[in-house]
């Protein structure tokens, strides 16, 4: 690991998405997009690695690792400028949850997305 950027670490991570430990690494994917945020508020390589860490939660059909995925992006394309874009995605994966509406999570989206409408 020494000596790599962060984008090459990213990468790394995600290569290894045909293992069978797909469910951690989509937890330590997700911790390397909010490093690479740190890096760079603006970092595309965030967005990017956010979109990929969506996917994954998807694919795994993780819901609540989806939501936090996308309620990092969501902030990220707000401070963009793309609020629109950031209401409509995250809208969309809060709106799937019927239950749990007082975990830490669902909570944390919906204060983003009525700041969003706000």
């Amino acid at each position: 690991m020494r000596g790599r950027k962060a984008g090459s670490l990213s990468q790394n991570v995600w290569d290894g998405r045909s293992l069978s430990h797909l469910n951690h690494l989509a937890h330590v994917g997700q911790h390397l997009c909010e490093l690479l945020l740190v890096q760079s508020p603006s970092n595309a390589q965030a967005e990017l690695c956010f979109r990929t860490a969506i996917e994954i939660a998807r694919r795994l059909s993780a819901r609540s690792m989806e939501l936090r995925a996308t309620t990092s992006l969501a902030r990220l394309l707000s401070k963009q400028g793309r609020r629109a874009d950031a209401r409509l995605m995250l809208g969309d994966i809060y709106s799937r949850f019927t239950e749990g509406v007082d975990t830490v999570d669902l909570k944390a989206a919906k204060a983003l997305l009525d700041q969003l409408d706000g």
